[in-house]
């Protein structure tokens, strides 16, 4: 086995031997990389490489940590480096971290298990399972240690900043087990009397200060001796196992040694059994309670949240919950057109939840309203939400020193400012230009410029901005109070990420570089729909995220993970193609699947043996088609739409060549003769057809 330094001399070197048993094929090697110089300081090209043993199959590496005159952490990771195809596989998971403390021992023998990165397992390592369903109950917080029954057992011992050094002769265990049920720990059943010669009632229970990782050290009673040991589960209230693990039994080696510490990253506990649960899907509007104003808000997440448990249910997935306000009308209760990726949406808000109205005749007209809001069987968008913000306006001019003065909100302004600023100037402009459409504004907004100065408080008018940082602020603040409740009752909270953004919204705003915005998404035609989909999202310019690393999206997942332990992606395909056309089509039929392999016009020829581009690629209209299509109506389409383009060929014209030209120009005659709109509906789809 190579050793990077020569055996210590003075107390102020220690000496590390890794293990990692992992067999491999011709061509391949482990490695370990690290915050050690001779680890390569975390440069992936520097890494140390281990030796094999054929007989253990097991790799290993001694590395001597010198002038560690004061404790030290070091971190490391495993990485596979595969010769036969010049890749290089990061194990899974946080990069493991030892103490290193040579006044407590001068060897110190790491034995880990790689973590592979595709095992069904590690999923229970996600915040759903590690935040919520299994919580544990002093999280953020050191657990009580419970001590270890037996009479040389020793309870676990844990730093409050770092994994302590073991001493010379103890043995330390360390298991990634999330799935332990909050009123339970694990414990360690063994052959050594030390670790209870396998009583239940004498285990070594284990701690959960780094959870999901358990720990807990020992000393051997019979260092020399194989020790046979299992993982349990321990009811703290009972006072013993509840259940073993299944499989053979784990081995610590025995050793003459008594001078080295050893420490057992173990592979993940082996349950007889999948874990399984069920949960319910609703979107927040539709949780309405008598506490509402008329539609769900987040408060209410909290009362299904108390159903969830009594249920049995295990998680709550909502529909997307962000800012689709853009009309101020009905049209933006649709959910998946936001405004904002990162905006909360008004409607959720909790009026009371902010502060009483000081103002008794407001108080009086807010109770009044919730009454008859409440007392209707279906959400009425528009005269809730106008009444919300009638509300919000008063109870932001009524809180806003406070507001203004709270540290709360000042770190919530910090910390999120690099969406709410643009967010709140969005929509103070959308407000005063009357659309969310800023091609419409007047040119000096077309474009975001001095954000922060526009929005400032000392700037003039800051009160059009200020009540949305004032409802975002109390929005993020209801919503982390109902997903603390969901996690401290075990229930997951799901939230839902729209696949597209808004055309008129701030993202598309503040950087359209990073959406094709002369394009649009949907789906292509089906037996669902024959002419298609078009959700008129612009499609995303991968090739221009990819510049920055994809900052745009690591920072709307960051954002989501605030609230959400889970996700579900709206049209998952769409990370991998989408149907797009071009922006001009008002349905999807002209559309094409990006990224595509386009035929060229030489392998269309080379199959069918001809190429027309305009009997290819143009509408192939003819008169019959519009005698069968319109009927009496034919002549009468021909001459306000087409002309004869010869030999028989009929082509639009320039003014209406396009489904979007067709569309503006029908709904030019609509707002003309409003009577006919059944006779212009009619004669849309006919064209569009």
């Amino acid at each position: 086995m190579p050793s990077l330094s020569c055996t210590p001399k003075t107390t102020d070197c220690m000496i590390l031997r890794f293990s990692l048993p992992y067999r491999t094929v011709f061509g391949q090697r482990l490695a370990v990389c690290g915050s050690h110089p001779d680890l390569g300081n975390w440069l992936q090209a520097a890494a140390a490489v281990m030796r094999y043993d054929e007989a253990t199959t097991c790799w290993s590496l001694e590395l001597t940590v010198a002038d560690t005159a004061a404790p030290q952490t070091l971190t490391y990771k495993y990485l596979l480096l595969d010769a036969n195809t010049g890749a290089v596989h990061w194990e899974s998971g946080p990069n493991r971290s030892i103490a290193c403390d040579p006044s407590r021992t001068q060897r110190l023998q790491l034995t880990d298990y790689w973590r592979a990165p595709a095992q069904p397992e590690n999923e229970l390592l996600t915040a759903a399972f590690t935040k919520a369903l299994f919580r544990r109950p002093a999280a953020g917080a050191a657990a009580p240690v419970p001590v270890a029954k037996g009479k040389k057992a020793k309870a676990p011992k844990v730093d409050a900043v770092a994994p302590a050094t073991p001493a010379a002769g103890e043995t330390v265990f360390r298991l990634l087990a999330p799935r332990v049920e909050p009123h339970y720990q694990l414990c360690i059943l063994g052959s050594d009397p030390a670790l209870g010669a396998w009583d239940n009632t004498k285990g070594l229970v284990l701690s959960d200060r780094d959870y999901p990782t358990w720990t807990g050290s020992i000393t051997l009673e019979n260092p020399t001796e194989d020790c046979l040991y299992k993982y349990a589960v321990w009811d703290t209230q009972a006072g013993h196992a509840l259940d073993m693990e299944g499989g053979e039994n784990r081995v610590v080696p025995g050793t003459k040694d008594r001078t080295a510490a050893r420490v057992f990253s173990d592979e993940a506990y082996r349950y007889s059994d999948t874990w399984r649960g069920a949960g319910v899907a609703l979107p927040v509007f539709a949780m309405r309670s008598e506490k509402g104003f008329g539609v769900g808000e987040f408060s209410d997440l909290k009362l299904l949240t108390d159903w969830a448990v009594q249920t049995g249910l295990k998680l709550v997935q909502i529909l997307p919950i962000n800012d689709t306000t853009a009309t101020h009308t009905w049209v933006d209760s649709y959910p998946y057109a936001a405004i904002s990726v990162f905006a909360l949406h008004p409607q959720f808000i909790h009026l009371e939840g902010i502060a009483p109205l000081k103002d008794k005749k407001a108080a009086a007209e807010l109770a009044q309203l919730k009454q008859e809001f409440n007392a209707k069987d279906f959400v009425d968008y528009e005269p809730v939400m106008n009444a919300k913000w009638k509300f919000l306006k008063l109870l932001y001019q009524q809180e806003k020193k406070a507001f203004l003065a709270d540290p709360e909100y000042r770190e919530f302004l910090v910390s999120q400012a690099d969406w709410l600023v643009p967010y709140a100037a969005f929509s103070a402009l959308r407000d005063r230009f009357g659309t969310a459409d800023f091609q419409q504004w007047p040119a000096e907004f077309r474009t975001p410029q001095n954000l922060a100065q526009l929005t400032a408080e000392t700037a003039p008018g800051y009160d059009e901005y200020g009540l949305f940082f004032f409802t975002q602020f109390y929005l993020d603040k209801q919503l982390r109070s109902a997903v603390s409740y969901a996690r401290s009752r075990g229930v997951v909270l799901k939230g839902d990420l729209p696949i597209g953004i808004y055309r008129h919204s701030v993202d598309a705003w503040t950087q359209p570089e990073l959406y094709h915005m002369d394009c649009q998404a949907g789906a292509p035609p089906d037996d669902f729909s024959t002419t298609g989909q078009n959700w008129r999202f612009p499609t995303y310019n991968w090739e221009r995220m990819a510049l920055d690393g994809y900052k745009w999206w690591k920072q709307r997942m960051g954002h989501l993970a605030r609230y959400f332990d889970t996700l579900r992606i709206d049209h998952i395909l769409g990370f991998f193609r989408i149907w797009e056309m071009p922006i001009e089509s008002v349905e999807g039929l002209l559309g094409h699947f990006s990224p595509a392999l386009p035929l060229h016009r030489h392998e269309i020829e080379r199959r069918l043996g001809w190429f027309s581009y305009s009997r290819l690629c143009e509408p192939y209209i003819r008169w019959h088609m519009l005698q069968d299509i319109f009927q009496g109506e034919a002549q009468a389409v021909f001459d306000e739409y087409m002309y004869d383009a010869s030999y028989g060929r009929i082509h639009f014209k320039e003014p209406v060549d396009t489904q979007r030209k067709i569309e503006a120009y029908i709904a030019q005659k609509l707002a003309a003769a409003p009577e006919h709109a059944d006779y212009f509906a009619w004669l849309q789809r006919a064209c569009s057809s």
